[in-house]
């Protein structure tokens, strides 16, 4: 009942938002997204978020709400394939905004860490470092690392081995 209820609410909500939201400015979008997103509104906040990156491509926050929309997809919904899609559609779309390095990571680390496609990993990690790899060099140096180390136990990586080995002897 309560699902039903919700579904209702969300609804008639996302109605009056498409009835009205020829008004609403970007910034306007934005802040209702953020709203929803702090106050666990998942669905709402990329509703918003999309709107936005719809109606206000030129916008310079655009990007922006195209990485919450891949950040909700991957942390709250772990849906990992529109997570990917999303990042890769904000690379394509605004391969100059500071969300662009950040998104593309992202994508070789779901492909290694979460999906365990090593190819497509591999792919988007050289993608970033070709791209981005002068701008952040910390994020540089985790997809060398995650390149090196792709599909290794953790017992096999150098110096977290002992590590592991240190708990082990701890208990």
């Amino acid at each position: 009942m309560r699902k039903g209820l919700l579904l209702v609410c969300v609804v008639v909500l996302f109605s009056v938002f498409m009835s009205c939201g020829e008004s609403l400015t970007d910034k306007q979008l934005f802040e209702k997204a953020k709203q929803y997103e702090s106050e666990e509104k998942a669905d709402l906040a990329v509703t918003f978020y999309q709107k936005l990156a719809d109606t206000y491509p030129q916008s310079g926050l655009a990007s922006e709400a195209l990485f919450r929309i891949a950040v909700i997809a991957a942390g709250q919904k772990q849906d990992w394939e529109k997570a990917i899609e999303v990042y890769s559609q904000l690379v394509s779309k605004f391969p100059d905004s500071e969300f662009a390095p950040k998104s593309q990571f992202m994508v070789g680390y779901i492909y290694a860490n979460e999906i365990k496609d090593f190819e497509k990993a591999k792919a988007a990690y050289n993608k970033f470092i070709e791209a981005f790899g002068a701008v952040d060099s910390g994020m540089t140096a985790s997809a060398k690392f995650e390149l090196e180390n792709m599909g290794k136990d953790i017992s096999e990586i150098g110096f977290l081995k002992n590590t592991e080995e240190e708990k082990a002897v701890k208990k």
